[in-house]
């Protein structure tokens, strides 16, 4: 979820929005389609984010290697679903950050403030 973030620059929104479907791996672009905030699926932010976003060819690999190995790899579901809610619903961003990024940066002395920004 790191590596998509700072390698598209999606919101977090859009970043949890992101369902299988909107990755065209061939191409290597993402194309969001929809943006959830305080757990309600809407719009994206603007209209400048309805454009397709490019992958790096290194994210592009690592998303194609994450597929087969997600629970959840249908066209419909969830990049980063979440197996709590039977992939019904993504991870949410402020749990990832709090359970797995703060712990990881504490343990290699990274003091600053880290945020999905």
């Amino acid at each position: 979820m790191v590596f998509v973030a700072a390698g598209t620059g999606l919101r977090r929104g859009e970043l949890i929005g992101l369902k299988w479907g909107d990755i065209d791996f061939d191409a290597a672009f993402t194309h969001p389609k929809r943006s959830i905030v305080h757990q309600h699926i809407g719009n994206l932010k603007t209209l400048a984010s309805n454009k397709p976003v490019a992958l790096d060819p290194y994210l592009a690999a690592a998303l194609a290697n994450l597929k087969p190995r997600s629970l959840f790899t249908g066209q419909e579901d969830w990049v980063f679903a979440s197996p709590a809610s039977g992939g019904k619903k993504p991870h949410w961003p402020d749990m990832v950050l709090r359970r797995r990024i703060l712990p990881v940066a504490a343990a290699l002395g990274i003091t600053k403030h880290i945020g999905w920004h």
